[in-house]
C-alpha cells in the first residue's frame, strides 16, 4: 500500500479521535496519502480508520507529511506535541479544534490556535474546520443524515402535503352542496331548515377555499424554490467539470440523496491546497 501511494500527496493528521477518522476518510478518496499521527499507535484497534489510512507516530506522521498537518488533538494534550518543533517548521499546521466547551470564549492564554502558533513560531498555523462537526464531514450534507432530514422537513416533505390539503380542503368546499341537494330531494321541499352542521358547513365554504387556494399557492412557491436549488446543484456541478482538465467529478446516489465529489489529480488538489492554507 505504501508503494501504491508514493504518487499521491501526503497528508498528516495528529489524533486518533472521531475528527481524525473523519478526515481520513475524506482525504483517501480525494487521491491524498493519510498519515494519522498516534501517541501510542500500537493501542489502537485494527478497522478503526478508513482502509488506506496508515497509522503511524505522531513524529513519522509530521515527517510524512509534505506540506498540510492537521491537530486534531485535545488542547490538554498538547504537551505531547513538544517534540515536533523542528519537524513542523515550515509546514502548515491546521488547527481543527474548539475551545473548552465552558461557553466563556478564550481563556488568559488565548484560543487553541494562538497556542499552537507560540508553540510552533516556524509553522504556519491556521485555523480551520471548527465548525464543521466530524458527522458531518464523513457523511455529507446530502447523505441521508441528519442534517439532510431537517432539511426535507420544512422543503420536501411540507410540499409533498401541500397540494394533498388544497385538494382535500376543495373537496369540503363542494361536498356541502351536494349533502345539501340530497336532503332536499328526500325532504321533497326546499323551504326546510337544514340541520345545524350542514348549515355552518355551508357558511364554511368561502373559507375553506381560501384555504385551498392558500395551500396552492404555497405548493407554487415551494416548487418554484426547490426548481431553483436545482438549478443551483447543476450550476454548482457545471463549475466543477470547468476545472483542469485532469479533474474527475463522482456522482453517487439519486433524487434528494444525490451529492457530486470533485476528485482532482494529486498535484493540482495538492498544489490548491497548499493556496488555499497559506
Amino acid at each position: 500500500n505504501q508503494q501504491e501511494a508514493r504518487g499521491h500527496p501526503s497528508v498528516g493528521i495528529l489524533g486518533s479521535g472521531d475528527f481524525s477518522r473523519s478526515l481520513a476518510a475524506r482525504l483517501l478518496p480525494s487521491g491524498h496519502r493519510a498519515l494519522v499521527g498516534s501517541r501510542d499507535p500500537s493501542r489502537l484497534p485494527g478497522g478503526l480508520f478508513p482502509e488506506g489510512a496508515e497509522v503511524v507516530s505522531q513524529r513519522e506522521a509530521v515527517l510524512g507529511a509534505e506540506r498540510v498537518v492537521f491537530a486534531a488533538v485535545f488542547p490538554e494534550h498538547y504537551h505531547s506535541l513538544a517534540g515536533l518543533r523542528e519537524a513542523l517548521a515550515g509546514k502548515v499546521l491546521v488547527d481543527v479544534s474548539n475551545a473548552d466547551g465552558s461557553g466563556r470564549g478564550p481563556g488568559p492564554e488565548g484560543s487553541n490556535a494562538q497556542r499552537l502558533a507560540r508553540m510552533f513560531p516556524q509553522s504556519h498555523v491556521v485555523k480551520g474546520f471548527n465548525v464543521v462537526s466530524a458527522w458531518a464531514l464523513q457523511t455529507g450534507a446530502h447523505d441521508g443524515s441528519r442534517q439532510d432530514n431537517f432539511y426535507q422537513l420544512p422543503l420536501e416533505t411540507v410540499n409533498q402535503t401541500l397540494p394533498a390539503v388544497a385538494m382535500v380542503t376543495l373537496g369540503l368546499v363542494y361536498l356541502p352542496g351536494l349533502l345539501a341537494a340530497g336532503l332536499q330531494l328526500s325532504r321533497g321541499t326546499k323551504y326546510r331548515r337544514f340541520p345545524h352542521w350542514l348549515d355552518r358547513w355551508l357558511g364554511s365554504r368561502k373559507q375553506l377555499g381560501l384555504l385551498s387556494f392558500l395551500c396552492a399557492g404555497l405548493h407554487a412557491v415551494y416548487s418554484m424554490c426547490l426548481s431553483i436549488r436545482r438549478a443551483a446543484q447543476y450550476s454548482l456541478l457545471n463549475t466543477a467539470y470547468r476545472q483542469p482538465p485532469h479533474s474527475t467529478v463522482l456522482h453517487t446516489g439519486a433524487g434528494n440523496k444525490e451529492r457530486w465529489i470533485l476528485s482532482p489529480n494529486s498535484s493540482s488538489l495538492r498544489d490548491r491546497s497548499y493556496l488555499c492554507y497559506r
